[in-house]
């Protein structure tokens, strides 16, 4: 590995690396569906004001030397490595693509995991939401049926 691998390697999976372009679309996009429930004024003076910002803003400082950067778009294109986080201590492995998929392949075949004949995502959801409304509607009711801790505190003879 060179210098600029290693230097990168060791910043860890984590690293949020300055962007070369500011994402103009991406950002107005998010704003655009984040003032969507606001009143027409307020959402297009909030979207003026993100434009404003946008225009008077400037290109983040690199945190990555040139040489990093080129080590990032190397390892990003290189199909025949994995770059994974490590099981413990914080750091990144470097995994040649075909070990890996085999290696995942075995651990899959071992009888604790099938594949299932259906999937089970929506009656996991509906049972999920049965049981937070029905947790909610216990805590309204014990909210509505507990005495008021002002008038239980104070009684006649305090007045």
């Amino acid at each position: 590995m060179d210098g600029g691998v290693s230097s990168l390697l060791q910043k860890v999976l984590n690293y949020a690396v300055t962007p070369r372009i500011i994402p103009i679309e991406d950002t107005l996009a998010g704003v655009e569906n984040a003032v969507q429930s606001l009143p027409v004024e307020m959402a297009e003076e909030a979207k003026q004001e993100a434009v404003r910002i946008i225009k008077s803003s400037s290109r983040p400082k690199d945190n990555i030397t040139e040489a990093e950067r080129t080590a990032l778009v190397t390892l990003k294109n290189n199909t025949n490595l994995t770059i994974l986080p490590a099981d413990k201590c914080n750091a990144t492995v470097i995994l040649n693509t075909v070990d890996y998929k085999q290696k995942i392949t075995s651990l899959l075949e071992v009888p604790s995991y099938r594949r299932l004949a259906w999937d089970l995502t929506d009656s996991t959801e509906r049972k999920t939401t049965l049981l937070i409304k029905k947790i909610h509607s216990h805590r309204r009711y014990k909210q509505a049926t507990a005495p008021d801790r002002l008038q239980t505190e104070w009684t006649s003879e305090d007045t």
